[in-house]
């Protein structure tokens, strides 16, 4: 998988979800080199500034690459800051773990819609049968 910007992917595994891509933003770069923490990078006044974009203006994209072994019954979810700065994550991990007769992308994007998401919302599923 190859990402850029700051749209996510979480993985779950075993009933865990973790994210496994990192966000191209200043906030990132700041928690990454410790000038800010991470609780922190939410709410710091240049949240919205993106360091790498598809799409942007630039001489040279670098993505990242996140590889490793998928598992039977892995899930990924890939989703839009809108989604992943709305839904707190025990709940976003919640409706992707679970299999209540609404596929998880929508019950994620109508969870986002319910706590009045103020960006654009996407979320995709991918699971390993």
């Amino acid at each position: 998988m190859f990402v850029a910007g700051d749209s996510r992917a979480y993985m779950l595994r075993d009933g865990e979800m973790r994210q496994i891509t990192k966000d191209h933003s200043l906030v990132q770069e700041l928690v990454d080199n410790g000038t800010i923490a991470a609780e922190d990078a939410e709410n710091h006044p240049h949240a919205n500034v993106i360091t790498r974009a598809i799409g942007a203006d630039m001489d040279e994209l670098v993505l990242d690459k996140v590889s490793g072994r998928l598992q039977q019954g892995d899930r990924f979810l890939l989703c839009s800051d809108g989604l992943c700065k709305t839904v707190p994550f025990p709940q976003m991990e919640e409706l992707l773990r679970s299999d209540h007769g609404v596929p998880p992308p929508q019950s994620l994007v109508a969870a986002a819609l319910a706590l009045e998401v103020t960006d654009n919302v996407t979320a995709v599923t991918i699971e390993v049968p």
